[in-house]
């Protein structure tokens, strides 16, 4: 763990919102485009206040 300092604080280079922003409008698009069905969408998509960044 100290060669890869995975426990290290991340401050404020907190990435974490942005990648659920992206991660969403991508499952935004898919469902648009008719790749992804609604339900697909729905358990697909990322709640913020539910998940966190490990590190």
């Amino acid at each position: 763990m100290d060669k890869t300092e995975a426990y290290e604080c991340l401050g404020v280079n907190d990435r974490l919102p942005n990648l659920i922003e992206r991660t969403n409008k991508y499952l935004l698009d898919l469902r648009l485009a008719n790749w992804i069905s609604q339900k697909q969408y729905e358990r697909l998509c990322i709640k913020p206040s539910e998940v966190k960044l490990a590190h």
